[in-house]
């Protein structure tokens, strides 16, 4: 795991990948952005898309946090069935400095992994789907019940997908 910012621990590949990947979009997006003109980056990804999605934002708001960007944009994140990230001080940062939103679904198993037991964690706010009358992994089959339900969850350390049920929702 690499330190990112102090206690927060990440996955040392996926901040790799990031950092190797992102230099030259975000020297395009600074270079485009022109005070009070535009306000807004969304950063976005599915599965792994949405661990890079996180990483990307992270950075992005690190590299201009003392800066005169930092004053007028705002920086967005919606993952969607993202793998968690890093550790609880992680998390606890992401939460702290990016509006972020995480969507996953009662039978997807990748925002279960990397495991609790190897101190990863997930960040708030999750928007959980469930299917409450199907046990199968596709809703979508013929033979199941197409309703469901959206909860909204709080908390890194009880959330819907990390247990699977009972999660804090409001």
């Amino acid at each position: 795991m690499f330190r990112l910012v102090s206690g927060a621990l990440i996955d040392e590949k996926w901040y790799t990948d990031v950092t190797y990947m992102m230099p030259e979009i975000f020297q395009k997006i600074v270079h485009y952005m022109k005070p009070r003109e535009f306000n807004g980056i969304r950063f976005t990804g599915h599965g792994i898309g949405g661990v890079y999605a996180v990483i990307a934002a992270l950075i992005f708001s690190l590299r201009i946090k003392d800066t005169e960007i930092s004053s007028y944009i705002d920086i967005t994140v919606v993952t969607f069935g993202s793998p968690r990230i890093g550790n609880g001080v992680l998390a606890s940062y992401i939460n702290k400095n990016l509006n972020i939103i995480r969507v996953t679904h009662t039978n997807d198993y990748v925002p279960r992994f990397p495991l609790r037991e190897l101190s990863y964690r997930h960040h708030e706010l999750e928007y959980w789907i469930a299917y409450p009358h199907c046990d199968c992994f596709n809703p979508f089959e013929p033979s199941s019940t197409i309703d469901f339900q959206v909860y909204r969850c709080h908390g890194f350390n009880k959330s819907m997908s990390d247990y699977g049920e009972n999660g804090v929702c409001i």
